[in-house]
């Protein structure tokens, strides 16, 4: 299992996008990658998905396509996929819409299988066992709803992404009560989790922390 989960994705630190060409375990002109996002072709928001394929291309990947979590997924649509790469946006409205369309099943039957999850930002916190820090910084509001907030448990953690000197004390204190282990990280940094393994990539010196779960 090859999880990368970041706070702003390939435009982080270099090491980053090292990190996602050396895990492809073959050529990104070889490696078939898919863009998951709520952004719909057209919407005012596909200018993201936009920007996400033009970093993908710049390090060599030329195979994408998008799923918009706008129907059910079909299977058939999976086959061959070596990169799952989750985009940013609403973290409550990204796990609904994972469960509606059956994609979140999906994701995490590829993702046993060897397939690679890159996140970005709420892309990396549906990855966790809770998404309930996406609310943490009252950065996003829950405004569908969403009761059950288990994520897709990929990561044996919580992700909080976008620290800064700002919001980091409010980010620490929710984690503190928190009944789960918490993993946060900046712009700058990531987290590489390869099976039982978890290795923090980027800049080491800003406000990343990890919060070992309450015994």
């Amino acid at each position: 299992m090859k999880l990368l989960l970041t706070s702003v994705g390939l435009k982080g630190h270099p090491e980053i996008k090292k990190a996602f060409v050396e895990s492809l375990g073959k050529k990104p002109s070889q490696a078939k990658v898919l863009v998951v996002s709520t952004a719909i072709e057209g919407d005012v928001n596909w200018g993201y998905v936009q920007r996400t394929m033009r970093s993908l291309k710049n390090v060599g990947v030329t195979n994408i396509c998008v799923f918009s979590l706008d129907r059910k997924i079909q299977r058939a649509e999976l086959r061959g996929i070596d990169v799952i790469y989750v985009c940013g946006g609403n973290t409550f409205w990204y796990l609904d819409r994972m469960r509606k369309t059956g994609l979140g099943k999906e994701i995490i039957r590829l993702v046993k299988k060897g397939v690679f999850y890159f996140g970005v930002s709420a892309g990396s916190i549906v990855a966790g066992s809770n998404i309930e820090s996406a609310g943490w910084k009252r950065a996003e509001r829950n405004t569908n709803h969403l009761k059950d907030l288990r994520g897709l448990n990929l990561a044996p953690f919580v992700m909080s992404v976008h620290l800064d000197g700002s919001n980091i004390g409010v980010v620490k204190k929710a984690a503190d009560k928190a009944r789960y282990p918490v993993v946060g990280i900046t712009d700058r940094q990531a987290i590489f989790v390869k099976d039982d393994f978890a290795t923090l990539i980027g800049k080491t010196s800003e406000f990343s922390f990890t919060k070992l779960a309450k015994r």
